[in-house]
């Protein structure tokens, strides 16, 4: 029997509260204002169009099981399994907000991202499934390519990992700044107060945005650098304790006691070197035992933050 699963619109909404209550919010103050400000309704307008291409986006996703095999389509892209091929078989819950299907075959591993999904019921019917030899940790080890990581066998750097923060960042925060400062200069001989108000928190609000989106990242075997125009910051692999990542990939927090370090997430870093990165910090907290945790807050903490990168000790450079 083929058992269909797609992305629940209510764990989307769980999970992605913040756009649509900006379009909520919007759609009172244009109720309000009785729909007659051109600014309001079309940043209402925009912000439902937003939250729709995100919700479609989503909503394209899906994963078919029966007792041949597993398949589906991610952003575009499909995959299929036969369950006959699996040798080894788990669920990686190492992030809370997206746990993920690891399913090792004889060439390759295939993770499954069950964001938004029934992961449960997923990776049950996966355990009926697939041989039940391979539900055991031992064949894990047993794959052709699966290596336990630990420090000394982490990939050496020759040099640091230099990564910055796309264009695509930085042409929003210019373009937001041009087109609210405009709204908002434009207010004062309309005489409008609340347009000037909104207006005026949005051009501020970009200008956070692009002074955050001009960042330099290092990453070296001593730990992460993270340079800003407010100045550069450290945290070594030893000292750090905890990682928050929100719940779309797009912010990310280093804390190391009292120290701290929130930077764009890897969704906006340039593409060089990107990969390289993300797997290099992914081995430095798999062998530390990091676990991953989802902050929904996150991203708006980093909104209204100046580059939130704050130190409370004395940043160290690496």
């Amino acid at each position: 029997m083929l058992t269909v699963f797609r992305p629940r619109l209510t764990a989307w909404l769980r999970r992605n509260p913040f756009l649509p209550a900006a379009a909520a919010a919007l759609m009172l103050w244009a109720v309000i204002d009785r729909f007659s400000s051109p600014a309001l309704l079309a940043a209402l307008s925009a912000s439902a169009l937003t939250a729709m291409i995100m919700i479609l986006r989503t909503m394209g996703s899906f994963i078919a099981i029966d007792n041949r095999q597993i398949s589906g389509q991610f952003k575009g892209r499909g995959f299929r399994v036969l369950w006959w091929d699996v040798r080894a078989a788990w669920l990686d819950t190492h992030s809370d907000d997206n746990p993920v299907l690891m399913l090792g075959t004889e060439h390759c591993l295939f993770g499954i991202p069950l964001r938004y999904m029934p992961a449960d019921r997923i990776w049950n019917l996966a355990q009926e499934r697939v041989n039940p030899i391979a539900l055991l940790e031992e064949s894990r080890r047993e794959l052709p390519y699966w290596q336990p990581v630990t420090l000394n066998n982490i990939p050496d750097l020759k040099q640091p990992l230099r990564l910055q923060g796309r264009s695509l960042e930085k042409g929003v925060g210019w373009a937001g700044i041009l087109l609210f400062g405009g709204m908002f200069l434009a207010s004062f001989p309309l005489m409008s107060a609340g347009l000037a108000l909104i207006m005026g928190g949005l051009t501020l609000f970009s200008f956070s945005y692009l002074l955050s989106a001009y960042y330099t990242l290092h990453i070296s075997p001593a730990g992460i650098t993270h340079q800003t125009a407010l100045g550069k910051y450290f945290i070594a692999w030893e000292e750090l304790k905890s990682v928050r990542i929100a719940h779309d990939g797009s912010t990310v927090l280093f804390q190391a006691g009292e120290k701290q370090i929130l930077i764009y997430g890897p969704k906006t870093w340039h593409k060089a070197g990107r990969e390289d990165a993300m797997q290099y910090i992914g081995l430095q907290l798999e062998v530390r035992q990091i676990h991953v945790k989802v902050d929904p807050w996150l991203g708006l903490r980093m909104a209204f933050s100046s580059r939130a990168a704050r130190v409370k000790n004395s940043p160290r450079e690496g």
